[in-house]
């Protein structure tokens, strides 16, 4: 599904002179493809990785707006969390789903947590699209720009 992040009309310009741009994403996950990945966390209990989650901007009206100083598909998501997270049963559900546009995963220091492969292999299970950086995994709800092709 492929959705626009909108901007206003008049020159691109809001009533407080901040300036906006359409931005398309595709969307990669849904509640179901997020609630498994929770699940699976919970059952790993303590060894289940940190996450910390990106939201999409707030919605006005029926669009999404984005303040704008430069090409959207180089800005790094906005993550809204206090540092690296391991409580998966309140802390993931913060926001509903169909707002999260990435997570990021990484195992702790902790030997008894799961690594980076073991990761991509609940991801791959779920069909959950993601990245694998050196130390860490991104997962994607949403992408920026046009359409990717997966990890």
């Amino acid at each position: 599904m492929m959705i626009l992040l909108c901007s206003l009309k008049d020159k691109n310009m809001n009533s407080d002179g901040l300036k906006f741009k359409s931005v398309p994403i595709t969307s990669c996950a849904n509640n179901t493809k997020w609630t498994k990945l929770r699940e699976r966390m919970l059952d790993l209990s303590d060894q289940a990785p940190q996450f910390l989650i990106s939201y999409l901007p707030e919605i006005k009206g029926n669009m999404w707006e984005l303040n704008l100083s430069e090409n959207l598909t180089n800005i790094e998501p906005k993550f809204e969390t206090f540092g690296w997270d391991d409580e998966w049963y309140h802390h993931f559900r913060y926001k509903p789903y169909k707002f999260i546009e990435c997570v990021d995963l990484k195992p702790s220091p902790e030997s008894s947590r799961i690594g980076l492969a073991e990761m991509s292999v609940i991801c791959r299970d779920i069909s959950l699209e993601f990245e694998v950086h050196h130390d860490w995994l991104r997962v994607f709800g949403y992408r920026r720009g046009s359409a990717s092709s997966g990890e």
